[in-house]
């Protein structure tokens, strides 16, 4: 059965943003270096049904997630749920975002 992976418009809406977010707060100082870091992120949720993945703390942020480490300093999660063939991508935060203890931080 062929795996599809979905971009929920909360997660798309996240990375619409995440390179200038990068940009402006100086993480990067040019926006096409922002833009490909975010492009990396991208590339790696389409890889998720190939990816180790691990459940959720709290399932309603979505019941798995994937993460991908660009740094000593920042690991990139990806929530998702899956159903039918379906890899449904729901939200996207980082180890230094509040987000992170309320669904990632004590998953096992």
């Amino acid at each position: 059965m062929e795996q599809i992976v979905k971009i929920s418009y909360l997660a798309n809406a996240q990375m619409a943003h995440l390179s200038k977010i990068l940009y402006d707060e100086e993480y990067f100082g040019f926006l096409e270096n922002a833009e490909n870091y975010v492009l990396q992120i991208v590339n790696f949720i389409y890889t998720i049904p190939v990816n180790r993945r691990k459940l959720c703390k709290n399932p309603g942020r979505g019941k798995f997630f994937c993460s991908i480490k660009h740094n000593r300093s920042t690991t990139w999660f990806i929530s998702f749920d899956m159903e039918d063939g379906f890899y449904i991508v729901k939200n996207i935060c980082n180890n230094h975002s509040k987000d992170y203890v309320d669904f990632i931080a004590g998953s096992t």
